[in-house]
């Protein structure tokens, strides 16, 4: 691979030193394709489309959209610090640095999946992987944004689409010679921005691509979905959170290693309230916007909120990142800042009301048509105008081909906040209980989190509150021996999880890499049978108990779990650890063919003690969202105390004057 590279530097230095695609396409890849037996007769034609498309797509996806530098074109190279993920569930010993050299990664694996949440970086990780693979002649590589997937249309007749040039109309027939051979690494990026009304079939239709092209490789990135666990063969890696070093590079590389980056940097290492600052500097978003809000304000600030606010402010008032000075840029919607932020987070509500952040134009010109009639402003508002300022003036949308979206999802959350929290204040408490309520409510757990730092008061007694009571009244029904950990344990995740195991029919015991297709057989079976005989509920996620007994378990979180998850994430003090060494499973070898529910109204083959326990410490050593820590009985029923006591008091009279 070294004579590889050094062939093609030699090449791409006669062009001006820069990496040229069609040297890379005529060198290497051509010559893959050349090797393809039974070829169509107009095969050259085809991979002449091929040469273009890989032309431009490398040119479209070696760019970033950034809210930091959202006037000067920067590169990924540019802004990019070596990502590391990591293996879920396993410590960062098992760990895959994905950086310029990434030769062995997709000769090892050869389906990745990464889960991660808001801002850490998963689009921009598979655009850089995208990019290196096509410049080192790892395989040739198809980015693929699933938000852009519709339904009804197969996965190989958007690859022709995308192929698709003025002088030959491509079919799936086409290209599918090529596609059969394996030489391809598709990168699935965003599955978590399919559209709730299509995420069925689009789901469907991507497994079955993976199924029948199974000699490709792909990586499939996603922030955690209720439907993500049908890629159950997927090997998961989550994004390591960057360590200081990894932050402060990344700042520099914002600054062009300038004097602004070093003060950031030197006023992060003295400041007393570091411990704060270190959730940000893990998060590359939070760099960025840390970097930002710096830049124009010569202040760090220590709530996430205030950050989103501060970039806000910036981009209103025309600050440029590049020549460190602001230039108002005239708002055609001649909105002053608050009104303008006012509106804007009704569009935010909206948008996340209806789970989308890309829009075609009478979309996004629908919604801010019905926030500007929510927002019942004096003078007439033109929805055009302010989609105008909104790419342009105060650019938090991007336009991406015939698509409007959110420079960022987080940003159209953090919106959405603002609204429910100051907009809505009426309101608010409402809207807060349905979204906790909503068997959807891990779509807006980002929303919650804003919601949790902007209003404490509301958060104390609408969702600390709401959590801990219904908790202590659930576990004053189900009454058990405290002493017990098995009970204990049985009960907190029968509270937050409705679980299913399902023993299928098929023997898919694996000692050698190629049974891994039985096992997939037999997970496939197991969803069929789900499906058929439990109508009236879905499934969060599932994954493999037992290969050597086909057993398979399903979890169908209850609202209560994303509510427990945020807490747990705030640090609220209402857990305590219980640490329980797994159980052998080998009672499996007796059971039935069937479907068994595990915690309420559960089946008597958990009734057991020797099941009992195997089960129950599984279920909680799978549960790695809070680190073997569960719900404590004693903290939550003193926090309720303590929260009902505080309504309890008087208001202070802020309304009547002497």
């Amino acid at each position: 691979m070294k004579e590889i590279a050094a062939a093609v530097a030699e090449e791409s230095g006669k062009k001006a030193g820069s990496i040229v695609i069609e040297d890379i396409y005529k060198m290497f890849i051509k010559p893959r394709l050349e090797k393809i037996k039974n070829k169509p007769k107009d095969a050259e034609i085809i991979f002449d489309i091929i040469e273009e498309y890989l032309k431009e797509a490398y040119q479209r996806n070696k760019y970033m959209n950034t809210i930091v530098f959202n006037r000067e074109t920067k590169t990924i190279d540019d802004l990019y610090v070596p990502l590391t993920i990591v293996k879920n569930g396993k410590s960062y010993r098992e760990k895959i640095v994905i950086d310029e050299d990434m030769e062995n990664i997709f000769e090892k694996l050869h389906r990745i999946l990464i889960i991660d949440t808001a801002g850490m970086g998963k689009s921009t990780l598979a655009k850089f992987a995208y990019l290196k693979c096509l410049e080192k002649n790892y395989g040739i590589p198809f980015l693929i944004e699933l938000r852009k997937l519709e339904k009804g249309k197969s996965l190989l007749q958007y690859i022709c689409d995308e192929l698709r040039l003025s002088r030959k109309e491509l079919t799936p027939e086409d290209i599918r010679f090529i596609v059969e051979k394996g030489e391809f690494i598709f990168f699935l990026d965003g599955y978590d921005e399919i559209s709730k009304e299509d995420k069925e079939e689009i789901t469907e239709e991507i497994r079955k691509f993976i199924v029948e092209f199974s000699g490709n490789s792909f990586l499939l990135t996603s922030r955690e979905d209720e439907s993500i666990n049908m890629f159950s063969d997927f090997e998961k890696y989550h994004i390591r959170p960057l360590d200081k070093n990894e932050a402060y590079e990344l700042i520099r590389k914002y600054d062009k290693n300038g004097e602004l980056a070093e003060r950031l940097i030197k006023e992060i290492e003295s400041n007393e309230q570091y411990e704060i600052l270190e959730e940000f500097l893990e998060n590359p978003l939070m760099v960025s916007l840390l970097y930002c809000s710096y830049h124009y304000k010569g202040k760090i600030q220590y709530k996430k909120h205030l950050f989103y606010r501060q970039v806000y402010d910036a981009l209103y008032e025309g600050h440029d990142i590049v020549k460190g000075s602001s230039l108002i840029h005239t708002k055609e919607s001649k909105l002053d800042i608050e009104d303008f932020n006012w509106l804007l987070s009704i569009v935010g509500y909206l948008s996340i009301r209806q789970n989308k952040i890309s829009f075609y134009r009478n979309e996004i010109l629908k919604i801010i048509k019905q926030a500007i009639g929510l927002m019942n402003y004096h003078e007439e508002i033109s929805e055009n105008d302010f989609l105008e300022d909104l790419l342009h003036a105060v650019p938090i949308l991007v336009k991406d081909g015939i698509e409007y979206k959110w420079a960022h999802k987080s940003f159209a959350e953090y919106y959405a906040a603002y609204f429910i929290c100051f907009i809505e204040k009426d309101h608010e408490n409402q809207i807060i209980y349905s979204i906790m309520n909503s068997s959807n409510n891990l779509d807006y757990h980002n929303v919650l989190d804003f919601c949790y730092d902007m209003d404490p008061k509301m958060a104390r007694e609408t969702i600390t509150y709401n959590l801990v009571k219904q908790f202590v009244e659930y576990c004053d029904a189900n009454e058990i021996d405290a002493e017990n950990k098995t009970e204990v344990l049985h009960r907190y995740y029968s509270f937050i999880d409705t679980i299913r195991f399902i023993k299928t029919l098929e023997n898919v015991e694996r000692k050698q890499e190629k049974n891994k297709h039985y096992e997939a057989r037999a997970m496939i079976e197991a969803v069929q049978m789900y499906r058929e005989n439990v109508v009236d509920e879905v499934f969060s996620y599932f994954n493999t108990v037992s290969r050597n007994y086909n057993v398979f378990m399903f979890v169908g979180r209850k609202p209560a779990y994303e509510i427990v998850k945020l807490l747990f994430e705030k640090n609220v003090d209402i857990f305590e650890e219980i640490k329980e060494r797994e159980y052998a499973m080998k009672f499996w070898n007796d059971i039935d063919v069937g479907i068994y529910l595990w915690g309420e109204n559960e089946d008597d083959l958990f009734k057991e003690n020797e099941s009992r326990k195997a089960i129950t410490s599984y279920v909680h050593h799978k549960n790695f969202s809070t680190l073997n820590r569960i719900l404590s009985y004693e903290k939550c029923l003193d926090k309720k105390e303590k929260i009902e006591q505080e309504m309890k008091k008087p208001p202070i009279d802020l309304y009547s004057f002497s």
